[in-house]
């Protein structure tokens, strides 16, 4: 059969200490820097040395979303996913919203308070009340000396 096939094949040209050091690994594996379509590919690659150990598609994805980085692993949690693919396209897709920079929002120019009538709040704006007087003492234009 192709499992005898298999196994006696690993056995001639696959050493076990191999077979272990890249179990071991798997069983380490997280995503760290990586994407997560680069954590798959090596998910993908290291999991045919456990088969035994992970029978199940729930084992796979349980021992998938153990590795994410936690900003991608506490999002999936509450998503909907049946498979390994459907977690996987899920993580991708939080990781890209995560990568996305917060858009800037446009912060209004400061508004002047509105306690004062808009004449009288024109006026501060432009350097407070007049006296009837410039500067150096001397009537403004068009005005006259008080008494």
């Amino acid at each position: 059969t192709w499992v005898d096939f298999v196994e006696e094949f690993n056995y001639k040209f696959f050493p076990q200490e191999a077979r272990d050091r890249l179990r071991v690994r798997f069983m380490g594996l997280t995503q760290g820097e990586r994407s997560v379509r680069e954590y798959d590919a090596e998910f993908c690659r290291l999991v045919v040395h456990t088969r035994s150990e992970l029978v199940g598609e729930r084992e796979l994805m349980s021992r998938f979303l153990q590795g994410l980085r936690r900003s991608i692993r506490t999002q999936c949690r509450g998503g909907m996913y049946h498979s390994r693919v459907e977690l996987v396209e899920l993580a991708a897709s939080i990781e890209e919203d995560l990568r996305e920079p917060a858009s800037t929002a446009v912060v209004p120019a400061a508004v002047v308070p509105a306690t004062q009538p808009r004449g009288q709040q024109r006026q501060q704006q432009r350097g407070g009340y007049s006296s009837g007087f410039s500067r150096g003492g001397r009537p403004a234009q068009g005005q006259k000396r008080r008494a």
